[in-house]
């Protein structure tokens, strides 16, 4: 058994798309940042990505780049940890 890596969710990043912002990554992940971006009361759709473990959050265009990169570094870096 191994320990998880300390930056497993450094990967994750914010990409700006004509369709609006989207953020790719493996679905344990994407599936925890839909819940906490609906507690900051920012929706989103959850799709299907090119590989099959992956899964793309897409967001509607009116929501800025900043606020969903606040939301995503606290996910990626929680406080205490």
């Amino acid at each position: 058994m191994s320990l998880p890596s300390k930056n497993e969710k450094g990967y994750l990043q914010v990409s700006p798309a004509g369709t609006g912002p989207c953020i790719v990554g493996k679905k344990e992940h994407t599936g925890e940042l839909a819940l906490l971006y609906m507690q900051y009361g920012i929706s989103c759709l959850r799709e299907p990505a090119a590989h099959p473990e992956e899964e793309t959050l897409r967001f509607e265009r009116d929501v800025t780049l900043a606020q969903l990169q606040q939301v995503l570094e606290a996910y990626k870096n929680p406080k205490g940890s």
